[in-house]
């Protein structure tokens, strides 16, 4: 993710890509990532047992998200 964050913002220096098009890029990237996350978590909901997979809730929330 450091790379696909690193391509956007050097295209941006560059001036390859306006301020608003590294945004949404940017936004994009965040919302799939936190896609991501969640499709982890709900396997782990789906796998496992309560008390660990309300940890696993707990944590993602407790973390900002």
């Amino acid at each position: 993710m450091e790379d696909k964050i690193f391509g956007i913002v050097t295209d941006l220096i560059r001036d390859d890509i306006s301020k608003n098009e590294a945004i949404d890029k940017l936004l994009i990237l965040d919302s799939v990532s936190k896609r991501h996350l969640i499709e982890e978590i709900l396997h782990d909901v789906n796998s496992c047992d309560g008390e660990y997979a309300s940890e696993k809730v707990k944590a993602y929330l407790d973390d900002g998200c």
